[in-house]
């Protein structure tokens, strides 16, 4: 019994009668491990126990900072508040320490050190040894060489301090330097390599081609290359194709909240820096925290503006949205409305593509110097190997396109609407299409003009044009011309020399007869369509017939479903930036008796031509050529049914049924 009082001394009242039990069970031989361990491991575990922490802060607590700021801003409280609390509003410190880095790498970076020590050294200002590493020799180098060119003296190797040591050895060589940014370290006119591999560039032609009316109304409006802005679309979002994951509100909130710098300290901890580096870290990460509170700011704006829940913009890794990439505060300034839907929505293809050529204009674009177009697109983005990347993708675009030449003496003839259209067909005639919808299907009477023939009526009326040399159909607005479900054609052209189509679509909804084509052209030599788009749910795209010296460039083709292109006893033809998507048939691309054909830089994706390839050469065709062209996603036996007929080089295939 003393045994049993001592322990229930020892455990304390209540654990008194369980200690009794367990006594009585090990005299009666019961198994009572199990329990004894978990009770011992109970009582430690009481006995070690700390005290629980304190709650750790609520999301209110964590963006209290940012709001406030923004509230100072001029922006709601309560909007602000509810914005906050959402489960989007997670704190991630990744973006701020990322641009931290590249940063630091950029002003600290070996190369970039070893080449201010060489011309620090040449300027007298010992730099110690010229290893590319940024030491005490070093930071005294540059404060003395700040010091004599009156500077502001802090020893760090800025991209300031940086052009102006290289400026003074410049001169001293003899050589004076331009200070332009768009010039400025460039490395050799080096690009990003992975813009200019063949998928990549075949998503900017496509862009291209695909939103040919906008972008030239956008040419017409800014006067910026087309070209130019295919590449800045292509190498910001491959096209419309990556637009960010992570909402940009998240990412720029994120990096306000690191105005307190412990946030990201941590990121530092393992590198040894001097304390003018450390100190340079600390304020650019302030500056950096300012900067992304106004684009915060600014996004909470634009997405009210729009209409849209801020959370549900995606943004790049810093922040920026849309097809073309605007910072906010930059989509506030010069976003503009370009679908007219009375408002901004820069992930619409149209309001990307004019607030980008607006943008270009208001920072300088003028055209024709090439440091102003430099200097523009610099402003857009402050990388030079964006800005060689950009124009060597625009580039790749002009290789392909031929521009037609228009008659000297044409007589230019303003329409509006399918009798006026049809009424001023003639010889040596522009015909400029106003904007808007040309629709055949009705009941038609053109008396008096011998070159039009309208067959049929209402939905199954279509339209030919006969014996007309240099006439041209051009729209600056990007006109439609269709036709009903019953129309066995939209438009055909039959010995007209010297025709020219520019910049419009040929639209049909049906087709009731397997050859009809949406446009036909024939023996009509000297031919140029450009920048022409075919729309159709049935029939064949396009067919030339009996041709010579044709050029069709920047086609587009869709929906057919019996062929995409045809192209019949023709010579010396070239088909640019040709564009075939999603149609079906027995082929794409067919050729039949054709000599000197080159498909140059097409694009054939999504195509599916069942049991047959697609591009079907006969026998009696000589010298074709596929050149620079991408083949993606195509559902066919093959490329080409006749390798021995058409030569293939540098074309890209991928993802195809038949293989690479």
């Amino acid at each position: 019994m003393s045994r049993q009082v001592s322990l229930c001394k020892a455990c304390g009242f209540f654990l008194a009668p369980l200690m009794v039990l367990l006594l009585l069970m090990a005299e009666l031989g019961f198994a009572q491990a199990p329990l004894a361990e978990a009770l011992a491991t109970e009582t430690e575990a009481a006995e070690d126990a700390e005290p629980e922490p304190a709650d750790s802060p609520s999301q209110e607590d964590i963006w209290a900072p940012v709001v406030e700021r923004l509230v100072a801003q001029g922006l709601d409280r309560g909007q602000l508040t509810e914005l906050f609390s959402r489960p989007e509003a997670v704190f991630d410190p990744e973006p701020m320490s990322r641009k931290l880095n590249g940063l630091f790498k950029t002003a600290f970076g070996s190369s970039r050190i070893e080449r201010m020590q060489r011309n620090l050294a040449f300027l007298e200002h010992d730099p110690g040894a010229v290893d590319g590493v940024y030491g005490d020799a070093t930071h005294a180098a540059i404060r003395s060489f700040q010091r004599e060119r009156g500077l502001r003296v802090d020893g760090l190797p800025s991209a300031d301090t940086a052009f102006e040591v290289r400026a003074a050895a410049e001169r001293k060589r003899g050589r004076e330097i331009r200070r332009n940014p768009a010039y400025a370290n460039t490395a050799g006119g080096s690009v990003y390599r992975s813009v200019m591999k063949p998928e990549r560039l075949a998503e900017a032609r496509e862009f291209y081609v695909t939103s040919r009316a906008l972008i030239r109304r956008m040419e017409i409006q800014y006067n910026v290359p087309g070209q130019v802005a295919a590449g800045i679309v292509a190498v910001e979002t491959r096209a419309g194709r990556y637009l960010g994951v992570t909402p940009a509100l998240t990412t720029l909130a994120s990096m306000a909240l690191c105005r307190d710098f412990s946030l990201v300290e941590e990121m530092f901890a393992h590198k040894e820096l001097s304390e003018e580096q450390m100190g340079w870290v600390r304020e650019t990460a302030a500056r950096k925290a300012d900067w992304a509170l106004r684009e915060a700011a600014a996004l909470i704006e634009y997405s009210g503006q729009a209409g849209v829940d801020p959370f549900s913009l995606p943004g790049s890794l810093y922040g920026a949205i849309g097809v073309s990439q605007f910072m906010p505060t930059s989509a506030l300034k010069w976003g503009v409305d370009g679908d007219q839907d009375g408002r901004l929505d820069l992930f619409t293809v149209e309001d990307a593509v004019m607030s980008l050529g607006n943008f270009l204009v208001e920072h300088g674009w003028e055209g024709g110097s090439e440091d102003v177009v430099r200097a523009a697109l610099y402003r857009y983005n402050h990388s030079n190997r964006y800005v060689n990347t950009v124009l060597a993708v625009a580039e790749h675009i002009a290789l392909a396109e031929v521009n037609a030449t228009l008659p000297r003496e044409a007589h230019v003839v303003d329409v509006a609407g399918v009798e006026e259209l049809l009424g001023a067909v003639g010889p040596d005639r522009i015909l400029a299409l106003g904007p808007g919808e040309y629709d055949f299907s009705g009941e038609w009477e053109i008396e008096g003009n011998p070159h039009v023939t309208v067959h049929g009526s209402g939905p199954s009326a279509w339209v030919e044009i006969r014996d007309v040399e240099n006439l041209v159909l051009v729209s600056e607005q990007g006109a439609a011309i269709t036709a009903g479900e019953q129309a066995e054609h939209v438009l055909r052209f039959v010995r007209c020399p010297g025709l020219v189509l520019d910049n419009m679509s040929v639209v049909q909804a049906n087709a009731t007869e397997p050859r009809s084509a949406v446009l036909g052209i024939s023996e009509s030599d000297g031919a140029h369509i450009q920048d022409v788009a075919l729309l159709s749910s049935g029939g064949l795209g396009l067919e030339v017939v009996q041709s010579r010296d044709v050029a069709l460039s920047n086609l587009h083709v869709t929906g057919s479903r019996n062929g995409a292109l045809v192209l019949d006893h023709v010579r010396d033809v070239l088909v640019g930036n040709g564009v075939f998507l999603d149609n079906h048939g027995p082929f794409v691309v067919g050729i039949v008796d054709a000599d000197s054909v080159q498909l140059l830089q097409c694009v054939l994706r999504d195509n599916t031509c069942t049991d047959e390839h697609l591009v079907n050469v006969d026998a009696q065709s000589e010298s074709i050529l596929a050149l620079h062209s991408y083949v993606a996603g195509n559902t066919a036996l093959g490329l080409v049914n006749n390798e021995q007929r058409l030569e293939v080089e540098d074309t890209e295939c991928r993802n195809n049924a038949f293989g690479p």
